[in-house]
């Protein structure tokens, strides 16, 4: 619990209410690049009812919805279900015969009686699972805090490296690759600016607005 609330410290998150929906990407010094998303709102709804789309939102994200994985396995039966209140799942991003990578997300629930908090990551160094053509170090925090009956605070960090390999990082041309850019040829100031533009809209249409996920989940759940 302590960890999260250092996180959101260190990631900038005011201590008001003010909403944010925004995007970094960090340039490091071994010339690789760190992203960074932060979401902030008060949402009209009750904490539970915020929780379950969240934990819908991660389902459909971690299986790859979005991208249309493939393959998507949950590992958690064998793994972790002795834990409780955690999830293991291992995806495909690209196809069978060309995999991209394997994403094998693990993440868990700690409940307070006015907050709930989501932590995940990936797992890149599984030996119980193959390894993946290339990876990224990710993590991210999902916190609800009960404003009252009928409204709940969210606020979303993640956190996500450049992709790697067995060799070390991955050069810029492969990273624009790998994320789905296409270079324009421009000079480097104005082709960086273009890649995180790029990367902040991937970002908008996987997470989207709440709105829209109440709807999706509603609809699933009634179906």
């Amino acid at each position: 619990m302590h960890n999260t609330d250092a996180m959101l410290l260190q990631y900038g998150f005011p201590s008001n209410d003010v909403t944010i929906l925004d995007f970094d990407m960090k340039e490091l010094e071994n010339e690789t690049f760190e992203y960074v998303w932060r979401d902030q709102l008060v949402i009209d709804h009750p904490h539970d009812l915020v929780l379950d789309v969240m934990r819908y939102r991660l389902d459909q994200t971690m299986q790859g919805t979005q991208w249309r994985s493939p393959d998507s396995i949950a590992l958690e039966k064998d793994i972790v279900q002795e834990i409780g209140h955690t999830r293991y799942q291992r995806t495909l991003r690209g196809s069978l015969e060309r995999p991209v990578e394997y994403m094998n997300f693990i993440w868990r629930e700690f409940h307070l009686p006015e907050r709930t908090i989501i932590v995940g990551q990936n797992i890149t160094d599984d030996v119980t699972l193959g390894a993946s053509p290339q990876s990224r170090y990710m993590m991210f925090w999902y916190v609800l805090d009960r404003v009252n009956d009928f409204q709940t605070k969210l606020r979303v960090l993640a956190v996500s490296s450049h992709y790697f390999n067995a060799r070390g990082y991955v050069s810029r041309d492969d990273e624009f690759a790998l994320i789905g850019y296409k270079p324009t040829g421009a000079v480097e100031n104005t082709e960086l600016a273009r890649f995180k533009y790029h990367v902040s809209r991937m970002y908008t249409r996987t997470s989207g607005m709440f709105e829209r996920d109440l709807d999706s989940y509603i609809a699933t759940t009634l179906a």
